[in-house]
């Protein structure tokens, strides 16, 4: 089937549309998500249960987003624990 894009869930390789692989929710490649299934979150191109220290897990955005400057560990943006 011809695309103009390739559909959520895959990306474009060698003239075909490949199937992301699971956790990742859309992909630019087989080693790089641009965003993940819920459960897991984004982090450096990767989808993660928990996000490492120094970042906390939105469940908004399904991404590891960054405690503020202070903060080891935080529950979000300006909360740390």
């Amino acid at each position: 089937m011809c695309y103009s894009s390739c559909p959520t869930g895959s990306y474009y390789s060698a003239a075909t549309c490949i199937e992301c692989v699971s956790p990742c929710f859309s992909c630019a490649n087989q080693n790089s998500c641009l965003s993940c299934v819920s459960g897991y979150y984004l982090y450096m191109s990767q989808c993660v249960l928990e996000c490492p220290s120094t970042y906390f897990n939105n469940s908004n955005t399904n991404t590891c987003d960054p405690c503020e400057i202070n903060c080891n560990e935080c529950v979000d943006s300006s909360q740390c624990t």
